[in-house]
Formats: C-alpha cells, structure tokens, sequence
C-alpha cells in the first residue's frame, strides 16, 4: 500500500480525475532506443494504480505489459479497463505486490515504469537536511528496476521537481504546512539520477513537459475542486492534510472566491508551469 495513502478507499474518484500523460513520448523514446518494434515490447507497469498508462501503452501498440500495485481497488479497476486486453492475452500477469521489491525474474522486461510512484513508498527527509541516505526505498525500487531490465531496456520516472512543487501545484499552496510535509516524500532529481547511475544505469535522460498536469486537465482547472472531497482524492497530497488543515485549505478557497483572487492565484500558478512544467520524466537506459 501507499505509505499514506489509503488507495482502496479513493480508488473510483482517484481514476475519474486521472489520465495517463505523454504515453506517446514514451513509445517513441522506446522505439528510438530499442532495437526491437513496439509489438515485441514486454513493460512493467510498476505501482500501475487503475492501468491508466498500460491501457494506452497496449491501445498505442505495446506487445504486452505486466502490471503490479500494493491495492487491490486500484488493480479492481484495472482489471475492468483492461479488460479486452486481458482477453486478448496482452497483460502478462497481475499481481497485488508492494515496491521496492520486484517479483520478477533479472534480465526479462524491455521497459520499466515508475509513474508519480516513488514518493509513495514511505521514505521521508529529515527536517534538517535532504540527502540520499533519506531515500532508502527509492533507491532499491530503482535498483530491482535495473535487475528485472534486458540489456539497453529503458526505466521511466515521472516525478515532480522540488521547484515544480512550489511553484506550479497551485493546489499544493493553497496553505504550506501539509505541502512542506508532503514534499519531504519526493526525492529531489539530483538525488534520483544519483541512485540511477549508483544501479548501473549507463545513460540518463530528463525531459519536462510544458502541456501537461499532474490531474487531468478538466479536474486541475476545476478552481472549487479542493472544495469536494471527490476532487481531493484525485491527488494524494490531500492525505498529507490534517482534518484541520482540509478545513483551512476549503476557507481559504472560499475566502479567495468571495475576494474575487481566486482565478489570479491560478493563473500565477500557470504562469510558472508554462515555464518550467509541471512534471519531469526521468529517462535510464541499462
């Protein structure tokens, strides 16, 4: 399970405000790297959530995938969304499992994923000081990727970056106790391609995309959606909030409603993901 995150409860309205993102990217970049063509490809959704991206990655023309998550309502879902592709023979296996670990065999995917997984995994920094001995767990997720990998597959990390977090969740500033807290889950990128080149990883990519939100578009720009309970659990960073806090982060929103700033807090918020995005994608090559 999230270390946080109670994914059996929240799975149906997480799903309803989430999407897969940049599916295309990463057929593309696997298509570039890979000696081999998209139908061949075996990937591992791993931490897989309500098979958003494996869907996709199936309807783009991925041979097969495998996908594991710690919560069952999470698979619940993805076995529904999969289903034609189960039918088909398309999804090598299913399995409830928790990372780091990898119940998988060396040397045997073409692709591995990690999407907005890691920080779920319960490491958190220390009040004082960020480093990679903070990060225990996300340094052996990345270390099983790079067992389970052929030679020259490709791992795939999407992350937020400390700046992204600050600057373009507006969301997440809505009031800063449970965003500092929750920020203290994510390994920053520095510390991400350092457990990368540690696994043996022999070249690294990183790309941002200015198009994308962590949401789906509709339910990112909904600027009453923190009022709602359905809309907050479509983000984890919600689960990080004290009752108290919940209760805080809806007055201030009504409070900036009846001000008339609401929109301009979004809007500054947007302003700074046209520049930096608001997503990065960490690309490894064994």
């Amino acid at each position: 399970m999230s270390a946080f995150t109670n994914y059996n409860d929240v799975s149906k309205d997480y799903d309803e405000n989430r999407k897969s993102i940049d599916v295309k990217f990463y057929t593309g970049y696997l298509l570039a790297r890979s000696n081999k063509s998209l139908d061949e490809l075996l990937i591992l959704d791993a931490g897989c959530g309500t098979g958003n991206y494996s869907r996709d990655l199936l309807d783009e023309g991925v041979g097969k995938v495998s996908i594991l998550d710690a919560s069952e309502g999470m698979l619940g879902v993805a076995r529904k969304k999969l289903k034609s592709h189960i039918a088909d023979d398309r999804v090598a296996d299913i399995q409830q499992h928790s990372l780091p670990s990898i119940p998988h065999k060396d040397d045997h995917f073409d692709a591995v994923m990690f999407n907005l997984v890691l920080h779920h995994l319960g490491d958190v920094a220390s009040n004082c000081k960020v480093e990679s001995t903070s990060f225990p767990k996300t340094a052996n997720a990345i270390q099983e990727a790079y067992r389970v990998l052929r030679p020259g597959g490709v791992l795939f990390i999407s992350t937020c970056s400390t700046e992204q977090m600050l600057s373009t969740l507006w969301y997440f500033n809505i009031i800063v106790p449970p965003r500092d807290r929750y920020m203290k889950r994510w390994a920053p990128i520095p510390i991400l391609r350092h457990f990368i080149r540690d696994a043996g990883f022999k070249h690294t990519d990183v790309t941002v995309s200015l198009n994308t939100t962590a949401m789906a578009w509709e339910t990112h720009s909904h600027l009453e959606g923190p009022l709602s309970k359905e809309w907050r659990n479509g983000s984890s960073y919600f689960s990080q909030a004290t009752d108290e806090e919940i209760d805080q982060i809806i007055a201030r929103v009504i409070t900036m409603r009846e001000e008339g700033t609401l929109q301009k807090f979004f809007d500054d918020h947007e302003a700074a993901r046209s520049i930096m995005g608001q997503l990065t994608t960490i690309m490894a090559v064994k």
